[in-house]
């Protein structure tokens, strides 16, 4: 069985025809678990294809990249469920994508995107990808810890640094529900410096940089990560102060909370 695959140049309509193909093929692994690596990496290309495809064709390619980011979220699905039979295939596509391709790059390239689903699914299967290799390798991605590093620590309300937020409250959330309480601990270590920079500089600015619209936006998700941080409660190495920002920034909290529901 050989595998289609997509070219720089294809045409948006090309790209997505062929994701739908990948999709078909990715259904089907079940029934074919002996496929040889070439497949899988190939079938990676075209989903880094379709990744990309909004950065070369603009708007008229947000499908075809919604598609492909779709497939990415999926492929860390199968590839940790199931049998260890049945998730071989999926999981080599998946390796073959975070080894060769470096796909999360291209989806944290993304976190800035205007276009609101395009931006949604690339945070949301960079966080899958994040959280994959967390586990199974212990490390921090370091462009994903980059970028939400920078947006934390320069905390311009916008999509990026909103993206970020999400992506790291959900890393978290999903790290906690598994009880992987020594990996919580080095994200928390992580991002402990950054995040309380957000925190003192958000909650202490003007009322009038947080007004309504995206900034009020960015509030709710701050506050979500800092819920998730004080839940999360001290790293096991006992240095990382995050879970007490809640603590440290009480006051503000109270009062930033307070100010919202009277404007509601």
């Amino acid at each position: 069985m050989t595998t289609t695959t997509t070219s720089p140049d294809g045409s948006p309509r090309e790209l997505a025809a062929v994701l739908v193909d990948v999709y078909r093929r990715c259904l089907s692994a079940r029934a074919d678990t002996a496929r040889p690596k070439r497949d899988a990496e190939e079938l990676a290309r075209a989903i880094l294809d379709g990744v990309r495809a909004h950065r070369r064709h603009g708007d008229g390619a947000a499908d075809a990249s919604c598609l492909a980011l779709t497939l990415v979220g999926r492929a860390v699905a199968e590839a940790t469920a199931g049998t260890p039979r049945d998730a071989r295939f999926r999981r080599d596509v998946l390796e073959a994508l975070l080894r060769d391709s470096d796909v999360v790059s291209r989806m944290v390239a993304e976190f800035g995107c205007e276009h609101p689903v395009l931006r949604h699914l690339a945070a949301k299967s960079a966080s899958a990808c994040v959280l994959y290799q967390l586990q199974v390798s212990g490390s921090v991605h370091p462009e994903w810890r980059g970028t939400c590093e920078r947006a934390l620590l320069s905390l311009p309300a916008g999509p990026e640094l909103d993206s970020c937020l999400w992506s790291l409250t959900s890393v978290l959330q999903k790290l906690l529900r598994d009880h992987r309480q020594e990996l919580v601990g080095t994200l928390v270590t992580v991002f402990d410096a950054s995040v309380g920079v957000a925190a003192r500089r958000f909650l202490s600015a003007d009322r009038s940089a947080r007004g309504a619209g995206g900034a009020a936006d960015t509030f709710c998700l701050l506050l979500d990560l800092l819920e998730i941080l004080a839940a999360s409660g001290p790293a096991p190495s006992g240095g990382a102060r995050s879970p007490h920002l809640t603590h440290v920034h009480a006051a503000a909290l109270l009062a930033a909370v307070n100010r919202v529901s009277q404007q509601d």
